[in-house]
């Protein structure tokens, strides 16, 4: 009998064992499983970020930069290397610095014609969110009077029906006031959103 304890003791020491050792196998697999996912999830994000679209700019920008290119191939390019016998190099030279001249010089007044209307639409977007920003402050004091409002009623209540009417009255109050904040805000803010930029 004593034996056959020993048996059975040694049996469930084994079983505690190796039960002990399949739950370190199975963290052990879980924090593989979590270090996997997490390299695949830093390759996904980093795949994602070289896929991302070029940002695009608005239209503006976009005129800018045609404006500039058509200016430098409007000029007529000069026969670089086309020198005939017995002409003097130096006419080349002189060729290329009158077309890199009036090519720099186009590039300027375009430039220069582009940055007046970028100017001209950031001072009008400012303008508009100035008007957005009035907007908004004068919405959150309609807010704070319409709380003050119903403090008082509430404070001025006599009876528990009193206080059930006034707070009825406030919440249709507010969804209306609600409502109209919401269509005001809206409209606010696409007349502040300059044009092309949508």
């Amino acid at each position: 009998m004593h034996r056959s304890f020993e048996l059975a003791v040694r049996e469930r020491q084994y079983k505690i064992s190796r039960s002990n050792l399949m739950a370190k196998e199975k963290s052990r697999r879980k924090v593989h499983l979590k270090e996997q996912r997490t390299l695949q999830t830093k390759e996904q994000r980093k795949v994602q970020s070289n896929e991302r679209p070029p940002v695009q700019l608005g239209s503006m920008y976009h005129d800018i930069g045609i404006k500039a290119v058509a200016a430098a191939t409007q000029q007529k390019e000069p026969d670089i290397g086309k020198r005939k016998t017995g002409e003097n190099p130096m006419t080349d030279i002189k060729q290329v610095t009158n077309f890199a001249e009036r090519n720099t010089n186009a590039t300027r007044e375009a430039f220069e014609q582009g940055g007046v209307e970028i100017q001209q639409n950031v001072s009008a977007a400012l303008a508009k969110s100035r008007a957005l920003n009035v907007k908004l402050i004068e919405m959150a004091r309609a807010n704070a009077e319409a709380t003050f409002d119903l403090a008082h009623d509430i404070a001025a209540a006599k009876t528990p029906w009193d206080m059930a009417e006034t707070l009825s009255t406030h919440a249709n109050k507010q969804i209306e006031l609600f409502n109209r904040q919401t269509r005001e805000l809206v409209s606010s803010a696409q007349a502040a959103i300059p044009e092309g930029w949508v």
